[in-house]
Parts: structure tokens; sequence; C-alpha cells
């Protein structure tokens, strides 16, 4: 992290920023990634325009596919509704598939490999797979319908995606631009969105190739600045306590 007095006019037009979540002066709800760090106070002339971009990121691929915001199946049989709730961590489709053979009773879950897509059949009775289940894109339905089954068989009406975490959005309410995602329209405190490239377990790494920066239209209490890490849709990350690193760059002009 740069080194500075604690109030120190700026003698140049840029300065870097060297974050490490292990050096953190605090950490919120949701763990290491959601950060508060403590940045020496910048002196900036109002006169001035500021922009900044992030020049490069690390990040541990250690969140899992199935967490708590994607872990319940809902389903209705008989007149009876039941939540099931997976054990969070990282499924494939057979993984998956052996977990709810596991713990339904009466049900068969098949995967049919040729069009990624599972089949549940019931011994008995038909069934249904509610809207407010939130495990559904893994599972291959689309998000906000009912699904009933036929002859006591359901089957996946889109394919299942097992990677359902695809951007990582690294964030600052501290530093407010016009940066939009569309899930959340109302965010702009957006800094880089960075594609998730590899695999589970290994590491991220962001690069700004292109030096893509943007204005910041307002600096705010920047000495406790606060960097949230969160997927493509605001739910943050649960990095299960592994940390991540990232350079920002302040331009002023």
């Amino acid at each position: 992290m740069s080194k500075r007095k604690a109030t120190a006019r700026l003698e140049t037009d840029q300065i870097q920023i060297y974050l490490n979540s292990k050096s953190a002066t605090r950490y919120g709800d949701a763990g290491t990634s959601d950060c508060y760090f403590n940045i020496p106070r910048l002196e900036i002339p109002r006169a001035n325009k500021i922009f900044l971009s992030v020049l490069n990121a690390s990040i541990p691929y250690s969140f899992f596919n199935v967490d708590d915001y994607d872990n319940k199946l809902v389903y209705t049989q008989n007149g009876v509704t039941t939540t099931l709730t997976i054990p969070q961590g990282n499924y494939t489709v057979l993984t998956l598939r052996d977990w709810f053979n596991t713990n339904m009773t009466g049900f068969t879950w098949v995967y049919i490999s040729t069009s990624n897509q599972y089949q549940i059949t019931h011994t008995t009775t038909n069934f249904t797979f509610n809207k407010e289940t939130t495990i559904f894109e893994l599972l291959g339905f689309a998000d906000g319908s009912d699904y009933t089954s036929t002859t006591k068989v359901l089957k996946s009406s889109i394919m299942c995606n097992f990677f359902p975490i695809r951007q990582i959005l690294l964030q600052s309410f501290n530093i407010l631009n016009s940066n939009i995602n569309a899930a959340t329209p109302n965010n702009a405190s957006i800094l880089a969105s960075i594609p998730v490239t590899t695999q589970a377990n290994g590491i991220i790494q962001y690069s700004n190739n292109g030096s893509i920066k943007f204005r910041v239209d307002h600096l705010d209490n920047i000495s406790d600045m606060r960097i949230t890490l969160t997927d493509q849709d605001g739910d943050h990350l649960d990095l299960n306590g592994c940390h991540w690193s990232a350079t920002l760059q302040i331009d002023i002009q």
C-alpha cells in the first residue's frame, strides 16, 4: 500500500494504491471479500479531474458454485412443500446428482450427458419444483417459474450451468462513477469487471492491458476505503478466508 503522510498535497498527477486484503484494517460481514483500508488522506484541488483505473488484480478461485445464494431446492408433493438446503461446495453434475439421490427419498435423478440436462423421476406421484428455488441455474431451469412433472417425470427445461459466477466486480462505495451493471443499475461504485477464466482452486489474474480508466464523479472519505468483491449479480463472494490483491491508479488532470 502506498506510504504517504497523513495529509499531503499531491505533487504528481499520478498515484498508485497497492491493496492486499491481508492488510485490511477490518472486514465486513462477507469476510475477506469486503475490506476496509486505511489510506493516507489525499488533497486534490477541486478544479482537477480525477480518473481511476484498476491496473491488476489477483483473486483466488476459492468460492463455491453452490453457496448461500443458490443452495435451495423447494418442491411440493401431495400438497406438502419441502425446502432442501444443499451443503456449500463445488459440485459437478454427477456429484450433485448423487447428493439428490441420497437425500430425496422416492426420487431418482439421472444426468443426460448428450443434452446436459437432468431427468427427475418419482416412484409414485407427480411433484412440482417451486419458483422459490435458488439453485435452478445449476439444475437447468429458468428462474421465476414453477415446474411440474408429467407422469411423474420432470426434465430440465434448459441446459445445466455449473459456472454460475462468470464475472467478479471490484467495487468501492467511496468512489462514485458512471459504470453500469445491468443487474444493479443504481450501483455507481464498480471499478472493474474481471472475467472468471480459470478453474476452481486456481488464481484469477487480471491485467488492464487496454489501459482502461474512467472519470471519478465523486470521491468520498478515501482514508477509510471500502473495497468489495461481488459476482455479476451483485452478491458478495465468499472467498472462504483466502486473500486477494489489486493495484489502483489515480490520475489527476
